[in-house]
């Protein structure tokens, strides 16, 4: 990434990624990449705070480096493509691949070779290995039975060793990767290494976009690494700059986000609209959704509608909610509608959203009175076990009959 010149001290805001270069004290700093994490502050003799971006098994460290002695990084444009990886055939199967989709389920990306397979292929290894555990827990059960009855006699010793070997034999085989046979991580920080190093491209080697993109997602959720918004936001940023064809409409989505909620950067609607639409435009529904949030901000009920319905269209829980939340109480713009209502809530219900399942139950009660009641109150208990206080609420009122009043 190249750098400006000679940046005032006012431009280096929370986020900003820059270049270290000119350092005396600590000269092994010279030529790293840093990321701003309070901005520039007069108060700290004129010195920004800037979290030094770790290689390796490096610890996280901050400093307070002088305006002077860093370099802007050239800002990332948006840039989407949607053509990332098709054509591509998965290499177990043979069959087409989809392009990656929002949801993230299409493929899987293996992170000792980096290939992908298909969903369908990374699958079977999963269920092939939970059917084995559940013959093997149904065995132990029984021969637990058995013994229980005094009936060590009837223990099929030979079979429940087969089935012992076998699961075995399956996981050595599926605990390497069906590519390049290499070791699969036996945790999610050993996972979260072998990314880090095609991230980095330490030693000459290719740096890659999907790593790039990979660890910033486990900064942001603390997978194998420890949480921070601030390393998730630079390599959402390096992945963007690397794939040079264009990014992706996920890399797109993250860096809104990260822009909309000030997440490891300054927050700015902005910055955060013009990521999320271009995103959203490509087809992701996640982004959909937030774009519509974000006119909601503005006042702009038109858009907010529209930028819903085409993420409920999608099949985005949270847009078709919020779509359904408007068709009930007649809110930007949209008549008064309870069939869609109804139809919108029941789909973002049977993904377990649980606002959805908590609104369906309270409209079900609302237009079809005892009839509905069983059903209200099975809604009412998932979004309950979900953790939603409304729903424990209205739940707790519909298991005291007396207190039910239904209207």
């Amino acid at each position: 990434m190249s750098s400006s010149s000679s940046p005032t001290s006012t431009e280096f805001k929370k986020g900003s990624i820059v270049s270290l270069h000119g350092l005396v004290r600590a000269k092994h700093l010279n030529g790293r990449d840093g990321i701003v994490i309070s901005g520039f502050d007069r108060k700290t003799q004129e010195r920004v705070a800037v979290r030094i971006v770790p290689l390796g098994d490096e610890k996280t460290k901050d400093a307070r480096i002088k305006p002077e002695n860093l370099s802007l990084h050239r800002a990332c444009e948006v840039k989407i493509t949607t053509n990332e990886g098709k054509g591509d055939k998965c290499p177990v199967c043979i069959n087409e691949m989809d392009v990656e989709d929002w949801t993230g389920k299409v493929r899987s990306r293996m992170v000792c070779c980096g290939k992908s397979i298909c969903s369908s292929c990374n699958g079977y290894r999963m269920d092939k290995d939970k059917e084995f555990q559940l013959k093997l827990s149904e065995s132990v059960e029984e021969t637990k039975r058995l013994i229980a009855e005094g009936k060590r006699d009837e223990i099929d010793v030979n079979a429940l060793q087969q089935l012992i070997h076998g699961q075995e034999q399956f996981r050595h085989t599926t605990n390497r990767c069906c590519l390049c046979r290499a070791e699969a991580p036996k945790s999610v920080r050993e996972a979260a290494k072998l990314v880090r190093q095609r991230a980095e491209g330490l030693g000459g080697a290719k740096k890659w976009a999907w790593a790039q993109y990979s660890l910033g997602n486990k900064y942001q959720n603390g997978a194998g690494v420890s949480k921070d918004d601030s390393l998730a936001f630079y390599w959402f940023i390096q992945a963007a700059m690397t794939q040079t064809d264009g990014q992706t409409p996920n890399m797109s989505q993250a860096i809104g986000a990260c822009y909309m909620a000030g997440l490891g950067v300054e927050q700015s609607t902005s910055e955060a609209l013009k990521w999320l639409k271009a995103a959203a435009e490509a087809g992701h529904a996640v982004a959909m959704h937030a774009v519509g949030q974000i006119y909601e901000k503005k006042g702009n009920s038109a858009k907010v509608i529209e930028w819903w319905k085409k993420g409920a269209e999608a099949g985005h829980a949270g847009a078709q909610s919020d779509l359904a939340f408007c068709y009930e109480n007649s809110v930007h713009g949209a008549k008064l509608d309870l069939e869609k209502a109804k139809h919108w809530l029941k789909k973002a219900a049977e993904q377990g959203n649980a606002i959805a399942q908590y609104n369906l139950g309270g409209l079900l009660l609302r237009t079809e009175g005892q009839s509905a009641f069983a059903e209200a109150k099975r809604l009412c208990a998932l979004s309950a076990a979900s953790g939603y206080q409304d729903a424990q609420n209205m739940l707790m009122a519909l298991n005291d009959s007396n207190n039910v009043k239904i209207v």
